[in-house]
């Protein structure tokens, strides 16, 4: 099991990988309103018992616009999870959305500087 801010869009059957070999799938995705997070089971492969307690989940996209499936990096601890244990690590989906929001702010302050070097430091606000 492994919780997430964000899934994106994520599924039910979506892959589970181990440097790019797929060892698993999603099994269930439900909402818990106690931790106001998304709650993803996972079921690995039988032969696939060695993950460690500090092994890492995080959600990735096949290229641009393809799905999106759960990355695990093992970690190095001695003891390893087993069944019903949480991975504690997780990186949530990225969002193109926040992306380009973040980049239409860094933009405005680019901007913003280049605006006011230009003017010799007579800086004056703009919302272009």
């Amino acid at each position: 099991t492994a919780y997430f801010e964000n899934i994106g869009g994520l599924k039910v059957r979506s892959a589970i990988t181990v440097s790019g070999v797929r060892i698993g799938q999603v099994s269930n995705i439900v909402f818990d309103s106690e931790r106001l997070q998304a709650k993803v089971t996972l079921r690995v492969d039988n032969n696939h018992n060695y993950f460690t307690t500090d092994t890492a989940a995080s959600i990735y996209t096949a290229g641009l616009l393809g799905e999106q499936y759960i990355a695990l990096e093992p970690g190095a601890e001695d003891d390893t999870l087993s069944d019903g244990d949480e991975i504690e690590f997780t990186q949530s989906a990225v969002v193109l959305e926040e992306i380009r929001k973040a980049n239409e702010k860094t933009n405005y302050y680019f901007n913003a500087g280049a605006l006011c070097f230009n003017n010799m430091g007579k800086c004056r606000r703009t919302d272009t």
